[in-house]
């Protein structure tokens, strides 16, 4: 693993670093003291990339100067986007704001100007189209975003980047699909369902699961091959505690 920089004492923009604070996810996050006088808690990565400068005053600051906006988009379905993501990070009125700005996600200072933004993401490729954070747990920002095309695509992205630690090891759902080869809906469909986490991890699907019948050890699915009998019908015999050669008999008795 990289060593950790220490970012105490060092200044972005307007915002001083005071000291690390517990992690969020992954992120190595720093408490940070803005110009302004607020305080605030930030991912070391957003304050090295340069996209976060300040608590959220600059952009209050620059409207103030009374600077006219020259996109004349207001109202058009684009600068609404804007406007909700906006809202549902920053304002705690929000019906939204605990799924967004109530747990830390937060819309970068770039992208307080919606001529920013515009700059940044293009108009929406299509009216099915949404915007979509990279990294479920970050921020609003030209580095996570991506527009999609439906709402499955985003709740896969949503499901794929949950956050899973099982034996003192976290990674997202997704590395754990490949590390275990059980696929992520699966194991996804699994935790919604309230499964532990050690079995959603480590129960094989019903179609992995393994016969040992006359000295041959197959999948559900192999014995389906070689039988000719409906795999589902093999994995619901074996849920029921029959014996492989009642399992593989092609006709048995009120087996159904």
């Amino acid at each position: 693993m990289p060593k950790l920089i220490d970012l105490s004492g060092q200044k972005f923009g307007r915002l001083t670093v005071l000291h690390r604070v517990p992690n969020h996810g992954p992120e190595v996050r720093w408490a940070c003291a803005c110009d302004c006088g607020n305080r605030k808690e930030l991912n070391g990565s957003h304050l090295k990339s340069g996209n976060t400068k300040s608590c959220g005053c600059w952009a209050s600051d620059r409207a103030k100067t009374g600077i006219k906006r020259k996109h004349n988009r207001s109202g058009t379905p684009l600068y609404e986007l804007w406007c909700k993501m906006r809202e549902r990070c920053g304002n705690p009125s929000n019906p939204s704001y605990g799924a967004y700005g109530g747990r830390g996600i937060y819309v970068c200072d770039r992208w307080q100007d919606f001529e920013n933004f515009f700059a940044d993401m293009g108009e929406r490729p299509s009216p099915k189209h949404s915007i979509d954070r990279i990294d479920n747990d970050g921020p609003y920002s030209p580095s996570n975003c991506r527009w999609v095309g439906s709402i499955r695509e985003q709740r896969a992205n949503c499901r794929d980047n949950r956050w899973i630690t099982y034996k003192g090891e976290t990674m997202i759902l997704s590395e754990w699909a490949r590390r275990t080869g059980i696929d992520g809906e699966t194991i996804a469909a699994r935790l919604d369902a309230r499964w532990s986490v050690d079995d959603a991890l480590t129960r094989p699907p019903w179609n992995q699961k393994s016969i040992t019948y006359r000295g041959k050890t197959l999948t559900v699915v192999e014995w389906s091959r070689q039988t000719g009998i409906n795999r589902r019908t093999i994995a619901d015999r074996l849920s029921k505690g029959w014996s492989p050669s009642r399992i593989l008999a092609k006709a048995s008795v009120n087996s159904e």
